[in-house]
């Protein structure tokens, strides 16, 4: 519908103050945002529609206009609140005493219950919406469709029993849909019948189901279906191990999922997740896993499992043991309550011996798979602590193995100016400069290495003081502008006319500004420029410094604050970087609650901007 068709309609509807008219156009006010996908809109005027349908005692459009606000939040997987709606609507079809409108509030409310993981409550309301909907008269003008219900009906308990891995039962009642309606056309249908079969394990069947539906929806133009029917082949071929083909319609799968705002994103990305870590493409993996982290909100428990299976898997191949474990440990919980506790529930209801002795036995395999989980676990949780104490050991060989060298070079060092002061003459000779030179970065780099330990495993508390930071930048930069001025470099210092008071740890702040400041001389040439300027803004300081030294690229400033990152130019002659300085000032920024950003421009210069909490 134009834009302008919808205003014109949205205009009458305002103004319009007869109830038949009035309804008419909101439901067709409803549709159209439905079909737009724009479901806070069709709710606002669905709502509305209830309110005066109820005021003027009008049950029935009541009932329609919650209707299409179940089918919104069914749409974006806000189950609880869909079921909240869909017990009001079984409270006006009670009231207007319509089997009808009854069977299909049931109907609506085993949706949700599904959708929760809730398959029993499931079950139990289909069968009583399959109930009211028979009460309805054979020669009732909406029999096809109570027929078509009925059949939707059969095919969505098999869906569930697929879901309670009775896969027999749920292929059974699939058959007597077919029974009941030979020739099946509705997308959802066909679409469940696929789904059962691919629990069976029955892949060929389960892809024809999923094209077919995929092939119906387009030919009916109905968006909704599109991204799950992508997914569903994807996760076919997924099981086929054929991951490029699975890629392709899990790409449509995202595209047309983002598009139309759908409910399966998230299990989308979690299909990402297995595929990427299958083909160890970790970095693709975590992208997509952390996405799904976002939208785990309101997720029904096995499409949850999925998940929690998949990042363990994930976090078990990057060998991050720990994290495996946990979420084993979560998959193995929503396991035993899909599989152990729900069997237990089911023999309430189950009627005739067979039936509780076929769940005792599904009962047995379930605690076998959990014996084989619970042994996983204890793998797993053996993985991360010979891991830990790896970790402990090298910890310890790093400080032995540095201070030993500290040592070492200490005294080459000593040596070194021992010679010189009895051989002054030969204080130019490039073999003695470059003992000192290559001296000092050694042992540069190894008080980095000691500190960069020690503060990984340092779990102290800091202690903190007040301190004016334009006061103690002028106390810190003395030295630097002693080196700028070495280099031939001009250093400016703009900090602001107001005092700036901040909470800090004076070593953790020196080692930050120490670090950043070398960086800036090392990187800026003779004749170049280093700039310190200070502000305040509300609550927080911001410390800028510039340079206009080579500058770097962006890929350059995206690792900048990695451990052992450096760049590929060269700074000054002889003046060389072993990679940690900017790591372990991002690390001391971290535990001060402060931040750092950089922009720079290759050939231009940087500029690293420092953001720390202050008093107002």
């Amino acid at each position: 519908m134009p834009e302008e068709e919808l205003n014109k309609l949205k205009e009458n509807y305002t103004k319009e103050t007869e109830f038949e008219a009035k309804a008419t156009l909101g439901f067709q006010i409803c549709n159209e945002y439905l079909t737009r996908c724009d479901f806070e809109q069709c709710r606002k005027y669905a709502f509305d529609v209830r309110d005066f349908s109820l005021k003027n005692d009008k049950l029935i459009a009541a009932f329609s206009a919650l209707s299409y606000v179940s089918n919104t939040y069914a749409y974006q997987c806000a189950n609880h609140e869909a079921t909240a709606v869909n017990e009001e609507m079984l409270q006006i079809a009670l009231k207007a005493d319509r089997p009808l409108l009854i069977a299909g509030a049931y109907q609506n409310i085993g949706a949700s219950a599904q959708q929760l993981g809730d398959y029993h409550t499931s079950i139990k309301t289909i069968i009583e919406a399959i109930k009211y909907y028979e009460q309805c008269e054979p020669d009732y003008p909406t029999k096809n469709f109570v027929v078509n219900n009925i059949v939707s009906l059969y095919i969505n308990l098999g869906l569930l029993y697929s879901y309670l891995k009775k896969n027999d039962e749920a292929i059974a009642w699939c058959r007597k849909a077919a029974k009941a309606h030979p020739k099946i056309t509705d997308i959802r249908n066909i679409l469940n019948i696929g789904f059962c079969y691919f629990e069976k394990g029955d892949l060929a069947v389960a892809l024809g189901c999923f094209k077919r539906a995929l092939k119906a929806a387009k030919e009916q133009n109905d968006p909704a279906f599109f991204s799950t029917l992508y997914q569903n082949i994807a996760e076919v071929y997924v099981k086929k191990n054929n991951y490029d083909v699975a890629l392709t319609y899990l790409n449509q799968a995202y595209e047309t999922g983002h598009k139309y705002k759908m409910y399966n994103i998230f299990l989308i990305c979690t299909l990402y997740g297995q595929i990427y870590t299958e083909k160890n493409d970790f970095d693709s993996a975590k992208k997509y896993l952390d996405e799904a982290f976002t939208l785990i909100d309101n997720v029904p428990k096995l499409s949850l499992q999925k998940f929690y299976t998949t990042y363990s898997d994930y976090c078990a191949k990057i060998e991050n043991f720990k994290d495996a474990y946990k979420y084993n440990k979560l998959c193995l919980e929503i396991n035993n309550d899909l599989y152990s506790e729900d069997l237990i529930k089911q023999t309430s209801f189950l009627s005739g011996e067979f039936e509780i002795e076929q769940a005792k036995k599904e009962l047995e395999i379930s605690r076998l798979k959990t014996v084989d989980l619970v042994n996983s676990q204890k793998i797993i949780e053996q993985k991360n602590e010979e891991l830990m104490n790896m970790t402990a050991i090298k910890d310890n060989i790093l400080g032995i193995i540095s201070h030993d060298l500290k040592n070492h070079i200490g005294a080459i060092l000593s040596a070194n100016d021992i010679f010189l002061s009895r051989y002054s003459n030969l204080a130019d000779d490039k073999l003695i400069q470059k003992i000192n030179h290559s001296g000092n970065k050694a042992l540069d780099l190894v008080n980095d290495i000691l500190y960069m330990n020690r503060i990984e495993t340092d779990s102290k508390t800091i202690v903190l003081a007040e301190i004016n930071i334009n006061e103690l930048l002028t106390s810190l930069l003395s030295n630097f502008k002693l080196m700028a001025k070495h280099k031939n470099i001009q250093f400016y210092e703009e900090y602001s006319t107001t005092p700036i008071l901040c909470e800090l740890n004076l070593e953790k702040f020196r080692i930050v500004i120490d670090n950043i400041c070398l960086n800036a001389i090392k990187y800026t040439p003779e004749k170049g420029e280093i700039t310190i300027e200070t502000k305040k803004r509300g609550n927080t300081a911001h410390i800028f410094i510039r340079d206009t030294g080579i500058g770097m690229n962006q890929t350059k400033v995206a690792k900048l604050f990695t451990q052992y990152s450096t760049t590929t130019h060269k700074g000054s002659p002889e003046e060389e970087s072993n990679g940690l300085g900017l790591y372990i000032a991002k690390t001391m920024l971290d535990r001060l609650n402060g931040t750092i950003e950089v922009f720079s421009k290759e050939g231009f210069g940087s500029e690293f901007q420092i953001k720390i909490p202050c008093q107002g």
